[in-house]
């Protein structure tokens, strides 16, 4: 006894060390003890083991809790109060922030705007939106040219599941299904899927629509509306589709001049799409040119090609000139002005 109090050993320590309560029994500690090295050491009242909130007594690197790590600092864990946020806030890497407009947690945390301005919980001016006026209606027939203009229209959009909102209130049963069939084949052979709202009723558009719940916008050509009607809808869809097309959306709009009361440029400038005046019918199988085969929406069409039995050219007071671009044009027999049959709006 003399010589272990000599080597500074204390044997009250040493006997508790190797007493039945913290030994090692069958390779485990007993109760109320935890495994620290070769040493059973007793678990501290106030910080139970594994309770997943306390201390658990034993650090990351095997100490015991109150010791101190190789770099000096304490081996303590801390566990802070949990971050509550108000509503309508979002918890992002600790800080409560509002998702629907910070460009650096635009629509859910860390995903940053390149342009820095988040709105509605989408990036603005991340992907620019476009407008495509189409002098095509693919109601009574359409060509395979005509069907590749519509689908590279549908394919501006950089969704990869493609929410198409169908404006289908005046519009013809074969059109709608004709466009449809060409639109879903389109989504098909790009390795995209698509879905379609039906749109019924001009509030469908404004304020239904948003870039939340719809991609594309199709409006087809109005064929049955009753007189004097589509410039008041478009009125009342031209803030909606500003807002649209500011943040990526897609809006493509369809004219074949068919009907009793042809309104359709009425509609297509009041909202804001184009400024066209007027649109007159063009003779089927007239030959018409791509004149901008690298725009995306002339891509791969063949030119020239034919129009079908009801198309269209316009009266437009934008020139061709970005971010307007005639695509498609109805060349003039005297070597006069050309007219758009189709037309690609970048949004500003």
């Amino acid at each position: 006894m003399r010589w272990l109090l000599a080597l500074g050993f204390a044997p009250l320590v040493l006997f508790a060390a190797c007493g039945r309560d913290n030994a090692l029994v069958d390779g485990e500690c007993a109760a109320g003890y935890t495994l620290v090295g070769n040493s059973c050491i007793q678990q501290s009242d106030s910080n139970p083991i594994g309770d997943g909130q306390q201390n658990d007594g034993v650090n990351g690197d095997g100490t015991v809790e109150g010791d101190t790590s190789s770099d000096g600092t304490s081996g303590d864990v801390i566990q802070g109060d949990a971050i509550s946020c108000d509503d309508g806030l979002t918890l992002c890497n600790g800080t409560c922030v509002d998702t629907t407009t910070d460009p650096f947690n635009c629509g859910g945390c860390g995903n940053v705007c390149p342009s820095l301005l988040c709105s509605n919980s989408l990036c603005v001016g991340a992907v620019p939106g476009s407008m495509v006026v189409i002098g095509h209606d693919y109601d009574i027939s359409y060509s395979a040219a005509q069907a590749k203009v519509l689908a590279n229209a549908l394919l501006l959009s950089a969704s990869t599941s493609l929410r198409v909102r169908s404006y289908e209130q005046y519009s013809a049963s074969a059109a709608v299904t004709n466009v449809k069939s060409i639109l879903t084949a389109a989504a098909m052979g790009a390795s995209r899927t698509i879905t379609y709202t039906i749109a019924t009723m001009p509030s469908d558009v404004s304020p239904g629509m948003t870039a939340l719940n719809t991609d594309v916008l199709v409006i087809y050509d109005q064929v049955g509306a009753p007189t004097s009607t589509l410039a008041t809808i478009g009125s009342g869809w031209s803030s909606t589709i500003a807002s649209f097309t500011h943040v990526g959306g897609i809006v493509i709009a369809l004219d074949g001049r068919g009907g009793s009361f042809p309104q359709m440029p009425a509609l297509i400038q009041a909202a804001g799409i184009l400024n066209v005046t007027a649109d007159t019918s063009v003779a089927q199988s007239t030959p018409l040119d791509v004149v901008a085969p690298s725009d995306a929406v002339g891509l791969g069409v063949v030119s020239p090609y034919g129009a079908g039995k009801q198309s269209v050219f316009f009266a437009c007071s934008e020139p061709d000139s970005p971010p307007v671009t005639y695509v498609v044009e109805d060349p003039a027999s005297d070597a006069g002005p050309t007219q758009p049959v189709v037309v690609h709006k970048v949004a500003p």
